[in-house]
């Protein structure tokens, strides 16, 4: 048992290595989507039917149910703030907010005349006495779920079993939208403020009105967005070879059968079930090794990992624009123009495509310690997971010569010696960016709407048991959570807690 045991630590530490030379770190950039991780937090193993205390296969088939619910809540939410911020290269500071403000003594993202036309007072757009539109909205985001997974088990003989893992879950995404510094101004006898503009309440549409703008239609900001339902389907198939008495060895093959709707991408932080209709395969394994007994209580320790790889499907998603190479960011959502029509629109409405998604490889391993004592058991254990980065790439060619940025000057209407002219938008003639240029196809920025990596590490404690001794082969465990991420990369800390009931039939 001891060379056992010194390569099972040996294992160990080998693994907890590779765990923190995979750590990287990545600026953050203003981002429009975010997908949670290939490795659910709230899912273990451990709760798996024939995990512990399981009945000897004395019939070449057996079957097991587990029922487990879960609630789980994130933290830290100043990071995710960051996430639907921007990144400053220059100063190398990050901002979770959005400012709009004609004071450029302040910082801010956008000016008034960038979100609400008004070719009027064109030449004089930063000042604030004409412009007095202005807010701060800051962004204090959290995630929270719960839900209940079952699985169902399908041993055969001793060394396959088969797991079938259905969750249901509920998802709340809660923005935490603080509005300060606000002034509204009048838009056709409607007091119209910044949170309207990018909620999608603020429009332009009188005919004779010479600066006619369409709402924001993508990327809208929602305080609170929730969605419920199953949550993907895990196929998990696993064979168990015969190692030793103390070892219990398992390997297999997993597969996640997408059962939900994909992103609409009409709001930021917009919630998803599962993968959000990606199918994943990989594989799995794990080690149990009985270590020692001391006066009738069993040491052992145990490890499990898994890699999952995922098939890209089609998606919607907000694309940023660079200028001068760097990326955009809030620019995105300047009015803009199209060739020959007259209405401007925000440009994230047009930015707003479908897009061929692939997401990043998940790696995910567990590591801990248990202990059983008659019909108890309990454990400590880590996980650390790491989500590699989406891919994200075009479905259709973007249109060159056709939008652009508009100028402040730009009006849709003009009145000479009683005759009113209705003009279109010409690029050539009324674009904001330098030269007058259209925004081409090779300044779409994709990577603004992928999810960038993201890396968890978990720590976790348990506790089961087998209440009634006249039900030998059922029994409860509760397990608590809490989980953190380095301030360098992108990923989601929490704390939560599960109830999980499994019977061998």
């Amino acid at each position: 048992m001891k060379p056992l045991l010194n390569t099972f630590f040996l294992f160990l530490f080998l693994c907890l290595t590779t765990c923190s030379s995979a750590h990287t770190v990545s600026p953050i950039t203003a981002q429009t989507f975010y997908k949670a991780s290939n490795a659910p937090l709230w899912f273990s193993t451990s709760t798996l039917p024939f995990s512990y205390n399981s009945k000897p296969a004395t019939a070449s088939i057996q079957s097991g149910l587990s029922l487990e619910g879960f609630y789980w809540k994130s933290a830290a939410a100043g990071t995710l703030g960051n996430y639907f911020g921007f990144y400053d290269a220059g100063s190398g500071t990050v901002c979770p907010y959005i400012r709009v403000t004609a004071d450029l003594t302040k910082p801010h993202c956008l000016i008034p005349q960038d979100i609400v036309h008004n070719s009027g007072n064109a030449t004089d757009p930063f000042n604030p006495a004409t412009n007095p539109l202005q807010a701060l909205i800051t962004f204090n985001p959290s995630i929270e779920q719960y839900g209940f997974i079952m699985t169902n088990s399908l041993r055969i003989h001793e060394w396959i079993t088969i797991h079938t893992i259905v969750p249901w879950i509920h998802t709340n995404h809660l923005m935490g939208l603080i509005t300060k510094s606000t002034t509204n101004i009048t838009i056709e006898n409607n007091s119209r403020g910044v949170i309207d503009f990018f909620t999608g309440n603020l429009k332009q549409v009188a005919t004779a009105s010479p600066d006619q703008q369409d709402p924001l239609q993508y990327g809208k900001l929602a305080d609170s967005q929730s969605i419920n339902g199953i949550a993907d389907i895990t196929l998990l198939c696993l064979l168990a070879p015969n190692i030793s008495e103390d070892v219990t060895v398992q390997c297999g093959v997993l597969a996640v059968l997408p059962t939900t709707s994909r992103p609409q991408g009409i709001f930021l932080f917009e919630p998803t079930l599962g993968t959000g209709g990606h199918p994943l395969f990989g594989i799995y394994g794990s080690a149990q090794a009985d270590f020692f007994a001391l006066r009738g209580i069993v040491i052992g320790g145990f490890i499990d990992a898994s890699l999952r790889a995922g098939i890209g499907t089609q998606e919607v998603r907000s694309p940023s624009y660079t200028v001068g190479g760097s990326d955009a960011e809030y620019e995105r959502y300047s009015l803009g123009g199209k060739q020959n029509a007259r209405r401007l629109f925000p440009l994230i409405n047009i930015l707003t495509q479908v897009v061929n998604v692939t997401p990043g490889t998940a790696f995910e391993i567990n590591l801990g310690l248990s202990a059983r004592y008659k019909r108890m058991s309990g454990g400590v254990g880590y996980r650390y997971t790491r989500t590699g980065k989406e891919t994200v790439s075009p479905m259709i060619s973007w249109p060159d010569n056709t939008y652009a940025q508009s100028d402040l000057s730009y009006a849709q209407v003009t009145t000479i010696g009683g005759v009113t002219t209705y003009n279109a938008f010409d690029v050539a003639a009324h674009s904001a960016f330098m030269n007058n240029a259209p925004l081409m196809g090779s300044e779409i920025d994709f990577f603004a709407a992928a999810t960038p990596a993201q890396s968890t590490n978990t720590f976790s404690f348990s506790l089961g048991c087998i209440p009634l001794p006249t039900f030998p082969y059922s029994s409860l465990q509760v397990r608590g959570y809490y989980s953190f991420t380095g301030s360098t990369t992108f990923g989601i800390g929490g704390y939560g807690l599960t109830v999980a009931a499994s019977h061998t039939f």
